[in-house]
C-alpha cells in the first residue's frame, strides 16, 4: 500500500512519504535485506543511532506506525489500522490544516490511602464548546475478581459537554476510591473533532488518550 501511495505522490506536489527506520548501525545489513525482500520502492531514512526505546517527537510508542501530518506539523490522524489509503488522498485534497487545534492530556496522583485523583485537561484555541467521552476499568490479581468497569451514573462511559475559559483550556478532575488487590487501572478519554464528520466514511476524526497503570501484588506501581 505504501508503494502504491508513493507512486501516486510522484505525480502530485501536495504530499510526500517520509519513512524512518529505527534500527541501529549493527542491523543495517538486515534492514537492507528486508527492504529488498519486500520490494520496497519508496526511500527509507535511517536513524543511525537507533531509537533506544524513545518516543520521538510525535510520541510513537510502537512499530510500525503511520502518521498523516499537515503542512503545519499537526498530526491529522494515525492511519496505522487503515487498509485503504484512498481517503487519505481525498483528505489531502481538502484543507488538512482546517482541522481544529485541540489538545488532550491526562495525569493522575495516587493518594496515600490508595485512591486516585485523575486530571483530564483539554485545550482548544478557539474556545468553542466540545464534547468529551471517557471511561475505564479495574483489573485484579485475585482470580475470583472479574474485570470491573468504571461506571458513571450506571454507564460504562460518559459524555460531557465542556466549556472553555478565557485561556482556552478545561480541567476535568475525577476521583476513584481505593481498591484492594489491584493489578491494573486503565482509563481513557476521546474527543470527536468538530467539522470532520464527513471524513473517513462518516466516522470523522478523533483524538484519543489513555493511561494504563499496573501494580505488583504488594500494590506498588510498576514502571
Amino acid at each position: 500500500m505504501l508503494n502504491e501511495l508513493w507512486q501516486q505522490s510522484l505525480k502530485r506536489d501536495d504530499f510526500a512519504i517520509i519513512t524512518v527506520s529505527v534500527d541501529d548501525r549493527e542491523h543495517m545489513p538486515r534492514l537492507r535485506r528486508l527492504l529488498a525482500e519486500n520490494h520496497v520502492r519508496f526511500p527509507v531514512l535511517h536513524y543511525l543511532d537507533g531509537d533506544n526505546g524513545g518516543l520521538f517527537d510525535y510520541e510513537v510508542e510502537y512499530l510500525g506506525y503511520n502518521l498523516l501530518i499537515d503542512r503545519q506539523g499537526v498530526i491529522v490522524d494515525n492511519i496505522w489500522v487503515r487498509e485503504d489509503f484512498t481517503d487519505v488522498i481525498e483528505l489531502l485534497d481538502s484543507a488538512a490544516s482546517a482541522v481544529p487545534r485541540v489538545a488532550l492530556d491526562m495525569s493522575e496522583t495516587i493518594n496515600d490511602d490508595g485512591s486516585f485523583s485523575a486530571n483530564i485537561i483539554v485545550s482548544r484555541s478557539d474556545h468553542q464548546p466540545l464534547e468529551i467521552n471517557y471511561g475505564g476499568w479495574y483489573e485484579y490479581h485475585s482470580p475470583d475478581s472479574e474485570l470491573e468497569r468504571i461506571c458513571w451514573d450506571g454507564e460504562n462511559y460518559t459524555a460531557k459537554l465542556i466549556e472553555f475559559g478565557d485561556f482556552g483550556d478545561y480541567s476535568l478532575e475525577l476521583e476513584f476510591a481505593p481498591r484492594s488487590d489491584l493489578k491494573r487501572f486503565y482509563y481513557w478519554a476521546a474527543l470527536d473533532l468538530p467539522g470532520t464528520a464527513s471524513l473517513y466514511d462518516g466516522d470523522g476524526l478523533a483524538i484519543i488518550s489513555d493511561r494504563d497503570l499496573r501494580f505488583d501484588e504488594d500494590g506498588c506501581l510498576l514502571d
